[in-house]
């Protein structure tokens, strides 16, 4: 168990440091050339380094809108069934 938490840990090293030095290059590239060019370049060859935090963001959407209908669910089931049958025939009851 402790050789896959030193890989795990050297993979994430691994990605930070690789990660890191590219948006500093960005981040150069563009201090040394500012123009909507430079910006252009920098967009087409860094897109794909967005597509996986597009991906969990989506993830934690959808994860939360699940659990806002369950929830929702949950609620409209522990209502008596006498008031559910009300609410879905618009009669008051009595």
């Amino acid at each position: 168990m402790e050789d896959e938490e030193q890989g795990a840990v050297a993979g994430w090293t691994l990605f930070g440091v690789l990660f890191s030095f590219k948006i500093l290059t960005a981040i150069l590239v563009f201090i040394m050339f500012p123009s909507i060019g430079s910006a252009v370049f920098l967009f087409v060859f860094h897109w794909f380094w967005f597509v996986p935090f597009l991906m969990l963001g989506y993830g934690v959407v959808i994860g939360w809108r699940r659990l806002l209908r369950a929830r929702a669910k949950r609620e409209q089931l522990r209502r008596p069934a006498r008031l559910r049958a009300c609410e879905t025939t618009g009669v008051g009851v009595a």
